[in-house]
């Protein structure tokens, strides 16, 4: 596997190719995918304050995905406009 591929660069692939190349255990790919995922929703957190139009959705402590989706609906008109 080419790991100057672009493919290989995401979160998870890059990290677990280093294990599988000898370069880093399965604890410490462990340990820096955890780190590198924050930093990525951190980023995307970021961007997503920024967006004057985004639409927050509190779906904290819902696990039934059609719920969530609901919450999602009531904020969505049918011509994909936000109500």
């Amino acid at each position: 596997c080419d790991n100057r591929l672009t493919s290989m660069q995401g979160l998870g692939y890059m990290h677990f190719l280093d294990v599988l190349d000898g370069n880093a255990s399965h604890t410490e790919a462990v340990a820096l995918l955890k780190r590198d995922t924050k930093r990525y929703a951190k980023r995307q957190f970021t961007w997503f304050r920024r967006e004057p139009d985004a639409v927050w959705v509190d779906v904290t402590g819902l696990v039934d995905g059609r719920e969530i989706v609901r919450r999602i609906k009531k904020n969505v008109d049918i011509s994909g406009d936000l109500v």
